[in-house]
């Protein structure tokens, strides 16, 4: 190998490890978030996602969270989110609205707390307690139901630099072996 290569190697190999030591966005499924049924309807649930990094604490910028309230189903998108740390507990909520142009439709808050801080290498974790609460347009707010159970599951987003790293590095091995395979034409 020659010295060139093999320095890309080593360049590249410090990257990928110190890559490591910072900060990563991680994208947070919700799996199963169930609650508990009240006067109105039988059980509610929520799907969707948010995107947080655990080693900052700053509020989720990105999210999707949709709510299921016995045969209503609504977007809470991207409008307002917010992450607490307190008693080694994190809280987080997400505030989404349907509101229409005619001043009708609502808003659903979903809150969520977690047992300590998220992991900073993800994984799966349960969700130690929340609610779902729907106010209409004159801020009363006539429903709320308390989490039963549900979880949080990560999926790493690719970091732009580590991108670069691999694909530059894919292309000083296609650089070395056609010179190589040239010089023994």
């Amino acid at each position: 190998m020659d010295k060139l290569a093999h320095m890309a190697l080593i360049g590249l190999a410090a990257l990928l490890l110190g890559s490591t030591a910072e900060g990563k966005l991680l994208t947070w499924h919700l799996q199963d978030v169930k609650y508990g049924p009240n006067q109105f309807v039988s059980g509610s649930t929520a799907t969707g996602f948010f995107t947080f990094d655990p080693a900052n604490g700053t509020r989720p910028l990105t999210w999707d969270i949709n709510g299921v309230i016995g045969e209503s189903s609504s977007s809470g998108q991207g409008a307002f989110s917010s992450v607490g740390f307190s008693g080694g507990h994190t809280f987080m909520e997400f505030a989404g609205n349907n509101f229409t142009p005619d001043g009708n439709g609502s808003e659903k808050f979903f809150d969520f707390t977690f047992n300590g801080t998220l992991p900073e290498n993800g994984g799966t974790v349960p969700l130690a307690g929340g609610s779902l609460e729907q106010c209409n347009v004159h801020g009363s707010c006539p429903f709320r139901e308390d989490l039963l159970s549900g979880n949080v599951t990560t999926v790493p987003e690719p970091q732009p630099l580590m991108v670069f790293a691999v694909v530059g590095a894919l292309v000083l091995v296609a650089a070395h072996r056609r010179a190589h395979m040239m010089g023994h034409a």
